[in-house]
């Protein structure tokens, strides 16, 4: 996850429209680091990704990539939240 970041940034610097992408994603792995309440975490990270896709952002695949990524540790999480209960 902190790679696809580096990525982001780096194409930031040439790109505007990978700003989004790097300042999202340098926000959700922070989320996925240190939220301590996976339900409150994951309605963040929903909500960011949602931002961004509403957002002229580049989209390819590494963004793609990232997002499958990040929805794969929600639905971990949702997984053991429901155990949890």
């Amino acid at each position: 996850m902190q790679m696809m970041c580096r990525y982001f940034e780096a194409k930031s610097k040439y790109d505007d429209l990978y700003v989004i992408e790097f300042e999202t994603s340098k926000i959700i792995n922070s989320i996925i680091e240190k939220e301590d309440d996976n339900i409150v975490g994951i309605e963040k990270i929903l909500d960011f990704l949602a931002i961004v896709e509403k957002s002229n952002h580049a989209g390819g695949s590494h963004w793609q990539d990232y997002e499958i990524h990040v929805l794969a540790i929600v639905k971990i999480n949702r997984l053991s939240i429901n155990k949890a209960i």
